[in-house]
């Protein structure tokens, strides 16, 4: 006897969120890939120029200041702002299935929803305890 709820064919359904290609950006494996690759260089390129090139930014300057500014809104803002927008897409694009399906593409849609905010979680974690350790060294006369 089957105490499962959910019928048969439930199984064999397969997400295909994940799967859309050509110009739509949500969904689209590709497209989330190359901005991931972005977002990524853009969080890190501060630490790496601080630590390959030695590069210190001076708050004195009005033009490293609009940077500073620039890169703490795509680094804070940007991750959150692209869930935000896709989950809208989202839902509209999988209201158009029958019940059985949208709890599949739903599921796997958290799945990745939640890997992807724990691992920008971890990346701003980062950045506050390099400032911290930043404010630190500062206050103790360490340059």
């Amino acid at each position: 006897m089957n105490d499962d709820p959910t019928p048969d064919s439930l199984a064999e359904l397969t997400p295909q969120w994940y799967r859309r290609t050509g110009w739509c950006f949500f969904g689209n494996m590709y497209v989330h890939t190359a901005f991931a690759i972005l977002h990524v260089v853009i969080c890190l390129a501060p630490l790496v120029l601080f630590l390959i090139c030695g590069v210190q930014p001076s708050l004195q300057d009005p033009d490293q200041v609009r940077l500073i500014l620039l890169w703490v809104c795509i680094a804070a803002l940007g991750y959150p702002t692209w869930a935000w927008i896709e989950t809208m897409v989202f839902e509209r694009w999988v209201r158009r299935f029958p019940e059985a399906q949208r709890k599949v593409e739903r599921a796997h849609y958290q799945l990745h929803v939640g890997m992807a905010k724990n691992f920008w979680q971890a990346v701003m974690q980062m950045y506050t305890v390099a400032g911290l350790i930043g404010i630190a060294m500062k206050a103790t006369g360490n340059p």
